[in-house]
């Protein structure tokens, strides 16, 4: 049995504190793996899944803790521990196979330098305590950096990156197998006096694997992030395409409103100079009905969002779709009138957009509510099936290309320091927009 974790010379009392010790270090391996890894359940169920697993598996750890032995072994902690939280790292992540596979080999070289960082320190002075202070003193800055540099990067990369995972988890797969290897072999490699400097050197070359890792991720988070902005600028540059067509047919009718103002003027002047009062009637309810078919509705006194519900209005009656909208918007504001159009197309696209496939009940609910400095959206459509969101509260969209409307109105909203959240229930898709005016 390999005895890695059972100095000669420890105490008989020291084997609580080297079982906790362990069990410690897989705890770290799960928290530092799932920061890295999209959740598949919301936050809180997570924690109380996981909270419950770990109940489990500390009762398991305890009953195969050997008897008469001097501590964990760690034969005992891969069965009872190691691999049921690779198991349950599977059950709460989402992802492909090989996505999670990559992510908690990561994990496994950061529990490797932990481990045996804090292994080293117990060889010199025999001290468990010590050897858990060192993992701890490693563990928290380890932490902290991860959710600093490298969460978000590594996030985006999973989002970006569906092709290539049959080929990215091999290199730290394989670097975790052979510290596996190393440290489970009956010859104690990595921890033979004799043998520590080249497993420092080993630990360094792992090390720097996860650095070359974090370097991808990173150039391919801020790859994304520049596509994203070119999709900003696109769909903003067709909102703004669309916001002056809508305007130039305005301007044409009202020309043409203008032109035929004359002829009309005259006609119902005859009318009533004959005396036929009821003619006349007649033809201003025609031409009164003709006008208002040729004007865009008013729905707010910004002339370019209104542009845009007025467009989004029209397409959603032609779909069947009832639309109720009910605006406050001032026509002047500290918001870019190119990227606030952005925000109401993209939201009123994708209500429309989801309810052109319903059945029955196609009713979408526009409020928009401006107080001084704030301007407040809420945008509500039926749905049916299921939406499963991501760990920034976006939906998923079942679409590889999908979700990029959403993110450009994600990006507008952390320009003006607002607030943006989607909640579907009972059947309701319910998006919420909170922007901030610019202060000049």
């Amino acid at each position: 049995m390999n005895e890695l974790f059972t100095p000669s010379g420890s105490l008989p009392e020291t084997a609580a504190l080297q079982f906790l010790c362990n069990f410690s270090t897989i705890i770290m391996f799960f928290i530092f793996t799932r920061a890295i890894t999209e959740l598949r359940f919301k936050k809180r169920i997570t924690i109380i899944i996981s909270a419950l697993y770990y109940v489990v598996i500390f009762m398991l750890s305890i009953f195969f803790l050997p008897s008469g032995d001097q501590g964990l072994s760690l034969w005992s902690i891969l069965f009872t521990a190691f691999l049921p939280t690779i198991i349950l790292l599977h059950i709460t992540s989402r992802g492909s196979f090989f996505q999670i596979v990559t992510m908690w080999s990561i994990g496994i070289i950061f529990f490797y330098v932990i481990t045996l960082s804090g292994l080293y320190v117990r060889l010199a002075n025999h001290s468990v305590i010590a050897d858990l202070l060192v993992r701890i003193i490693i563990f928290v800055p380890i932490l902290i950096l991860v959710f600093r540099f490298i969460r978000k990067p590594a996030l985006e990369f999973t989002h970006s990156i569906h092709k290539y995972w049959s080929f990215i988890w091999l290199l730290p797969f394989s670097i975790a197998v052979l510290l596996t290897y190393l440290i489970y072999s009956p010859i104690n490699i990595l921890i033979y006096p004799g043998n520590i400097p080249p497993a420092v050197a080993l630990l360094a070359i792992s090390i720097f694997s996860i650095a070359v890792l974090y370097l991808i991720f990173r150039e391919t988070g801020n790859s994304i992030r520049h596509q994203r902005d070119g999709e900003l600028m696109k769909t903003q540059l067709e909102a703004q395409k669309k916001q002056f067509v809508l305007q130039e047919e305005n301007i044409r009718l009202t020309k043409m409103y203008r032109h035929d103002m004359r002829h009309h003027i005259a006609v119902i002047s005859d009318f009533l100079q004959k005396g036929e009062t009821q003619k006349a009637l007649l033809y201003l309810h025609k031409t009164q009905s003709s006008l208002e078919n040729m004007t865009l509705e008013a729905f707010c006194s910004h002339s370019a969002a209104n542009a845009v519900l007025s467009s989004y209005h029209t397409a959603a009656l032609q779909k069947g779709i009832d639309m109720c909208i009910h605006a406050e918007i001032p026509d002047k504001l500290s918001i870019d009138e190119t990227e606030l159009c952005a925000v109401l197309a993209n939201c009123v696209e994708n209500a429309v957009c989801a309810c052109a496939n319903l059945p029955a009940q196609k009713q979408i609910d526009i409020l928009v509510k401006y107080t001084p400095g704030v301007l407040a959206i809420q945008i509500k459509n039926p749905y049916t099936g299921t939406i499963d969101f991501d760990n920034e509260g976006l939906p998923l969209s079942t679409h590889p290309e999908g979700g990029i409307g959403i993110r450009s109105v994600l990006m507008i909203v952390q320009k003006y320091s607002g607030v943006l959240t989607i909640t579907a229930d009972d059947g309701i898709y319910t998006i919420r927009v909170v922007l901030n005016e610019i202060k000049k």
